[in-house]
């Protein structure tokens, strides 16, 4: 999707809430403080959509050593899409891997649309899930956590004009977003266990911080798209190490830009430009979700039979 927002490159004077004229090119210059008024209205927006009925589609980009050791240095983006409706979640995964149906803590899956069959956290054929965007659960941890606002602005967003709104969060904030299961935790989180005394398992802390954009029609005041990207970097960055033995020689990606962190931030398609070396043991993901269709959505792959499997009724 085209994005186009302002820049804060140019010396700028505010007129209007949400308008920015351009007076020339001098030097970037802060943000000024984002009104309480619209953090108030976004959090409204947020807690309407968690049970709201839409369409939605998601994609989700990691780069890390570990990427690049075993991906061939480039990972390929994970995708899915889905709808919500009546308390319950629709999801049909990547690379033909089937579908899965979602209500509360019962989870059916199926694959080439033969029958639904009991499954949690696993594919029809058994295999672990890919990250399911789940409302239920991002809504209100969102919600929760303590989030710097950083800026509001004015944008477009295939071709029509949205309100942007940008949200940080870091340090123990970020890793309670994140082992909410509202964002993705990445490969990191999964490789740095550590088993401590009578059999305990305990997961190091790792640096964290989570930029979210959210992107929100003006005029019906939905929730058109949310743009996230997450930085982990596990103590000693000694997760984010790998050696690869034998085959050919990687192209190495380029590093992420450099970028004076003392200076005014700077922003592109609503996030944040920040210098993160995945050399360093950094790795970063970024994660995607798009609204559509609100109000109207219609899960038309839950008949009768899991309907009532996952408690909802007849259908």
């Amino acid at each position: 999707m085209p994005i186009h927002s302002s820049t804060c490159i140019a010396r700028l004077v505010r007129v209007a809430p949400w308008t920015l004229l351009a007076v020339g090119v001098v030097a970037q210059v802060a943000e000024p403080p984002v009104p309480e008024g619209k953090v108030a209205a976004l959090q409204r927006i947020l807690a309407s959509t968690t049970r709201a009925a839409f369409r939605f589609a998601t994609e989700l980009r990691s780069d890390s050593q570990f990427v690049r050791a075993t991906q061939g240095g480039k990972a390929k983006p994970v995708r899915t899409t889905g709808a919500q409706e009546a308390g319950c979640l629709y999801v049909v995964l990547p690379d033909d891997a089937g579908e899965v149906l979602r209500a509360g803590r019962r989870s059916l899956a199926r694959i080439k649309k033969g029958k639904w069959v009991r499954r949690f956290d696993l594919d029809a054929e058994g295999a672990p899930l890919p990250f399911l965007f789940e409302p239920e659960i991002f809504f209100p941890a969102v919600l929760d956590t303590d989030l710097e606002y950083l800026r509001a602005e004015v944008g477009t967003l295939d071709d029509r004009p949205v309100e942007i709104l940008t949200a940080h969060a870091e340090g123990e904030h970020a890793r309670a977003l994140t082992w909410s299961g509202a964002l993705p935790a990445g490969e990191q989180a999964m490789m740095g266990v550590f088993r401590i005394g009578g059999g305990r398992v305990v997961r190091p802390k790792a640096e964290q911080e989570v930029d979210l954009a959210f992107f929100v029609d003006p005029a019906s005041k939905r929730l058109l798209k949310i743009a996230m990207q997450l930085y982990s970097k596990a103590p000693g960055g000694a997760a984010g190490v790998f050696v690869a033995v034998g085959g050919a020689a990687q192209e190495e990606e380029p590093e992420e830009p450099e970028v004076d962190e003392k200076a005014p931030l700077r922003f592109e398609h609503g996030l944040p430009v920040r210098s993160r070396r995945i050399a360093d043991g950094w790795l970063k993901v970024t994660f995607e979700v798009t609204f559509t269709e609100h109000d109207v959505a219609r899960i038309d792959a839950l008949d009768g039979a899991a309907s009532a499997a996952l408690g909802l009724g007849a259908k």
